[in-house]
């Protein structure tokens, strides 16, 4: 309450805060007609009562702010703890269905591990079984053993016996023998000194022959190269001229291949360029080359000469 004599109020801005509406506003009306009715007498103090009301009514409209934004912190705290209710419950009922999970995979677990136990116990029963078969089968095959050894021996006895009984009748036949492996051994060997002198002979032949070819005579190398791997083919007959469809070059390159493949000496290109030269000659298309460029014929010049062969 405000005094009119002095203008003081009782009442504290920290009670007046914490005070209901109705209560401030009912303590504003009550304040407010003690005012109009005090006498003439109390004028003086007007201008202070005055002063306390605008600050009452101040006060009073910063505590209702005040509270408007109480009511929506509280609720914005409602709406939260709600919310933490809920993550809380969603969380729990979590856990519970981790832990039934748990619970199952544990009893999965153990009733599997039981299994493969009283399987084990099963397999062992088993494996013991087995192995008093196994002991007694070798007693009987120990005893048999036994009684082939002593046949055996019998046998080794009487072949003793054979050995002796015959050693004389066949010591003649050994000594027979001997002696034709004695001259088995030097007819191998004069074989074998034969043979090396053929070979040297036939390297010394044929290094001759490849040093002084005839010239109208091929390699059996190229010749055998053309009878395995070629086939004659017609003339190129799709320019202004008629020309021998392949050139030295790519049958040359396809014979050194051959050659290393079959581990022999390839001989030169212009080697195997003459040899090629003999088997055009010597075919049904005839051999028509030239010695230059400006005088080629269907074969080509001999620098870059062409022939009726394809690799098949």
């Amino acid at each position: 309450m405000i005094d009119i004599a002095t203008g003081k109020s009782d009442v504290s801005d920290h009670a007046l805060r914490r005070m209901k509406k109705e209560c401030v506003v009912e303590l504003f009306r009550e304040t407010e007609s003690k005012l109009h009715g005090a006498t003439a007498g109390h004028n003086m103090f007007v201008n202070s009562a005055d002063a306390e009301i605008l600050d009452l009514n101040n006060q009073i409209d910063d505590f209702l702010i005040q509270e408007d934004m109480n009511k929506k912190t509280v609720n914005e705290l409602n709406e939260s703890n709600k919310k933490l209710m809920e993550k809380i419950k969603f969380y729990q009922d979590q856990k519970e269905n981790n832990k039934n999970k748990e619970n199952k995979v544990a009893d999965y677990v153990n009733n599997g591990l039981i299994e493969k136990i009283e399987s084990l116990e099963v397999i062992n029963k088993n494996l013991e079984k087995e192995k008093q078969e196994l002991i007694e089968e070798c007693k009987g095959k120990n005893e048999w053993n036994e009684e082939l050894q002593e046949e055996v021996q019998k046998w080794k006895e009487q072949v003793e016996e054979n050995y002796k009984h015959h050693y004389d009748q066949l010591e003649p036949v050994l000594l027979e023998n001997e002696k034709l492996r004695e001259d088995d051994k030097r007819i191998r060997c004069k074989n074998r000194d034969l043979q090396l002198l053929l070979q040297n002979t036939s390297n010394e032949f044929k290094s001759i022959l490849r040093k002084y070819p005839n010239p109208n005579v091929m390699l059996p190398i190229v010749q055998d190269w053309i009878t395995d791997f070629c086939e004659e083919c017609e003339n190129d007959t799709s320019g202004e001229s008629s020309i021998a469809p392949t050139e030295l070059d790519n049958l040359y390159c396809d014979f050194k291949c051959w050659s290393q493949e079959q581990d022999h000496d390839s001989p030169t290109r212009n080697v195997f360029k003459e040899n090629l030269k003999i088997w055009q000659a010597n075919s049904r298309f005839g051999l028509d080359i030239g010695e230059k460029k400006s005088d080629s014929g269907v074969n080509g010049y001999e620098a870059k000469p062409r022939f009726n062969l394809k690799v098949i």
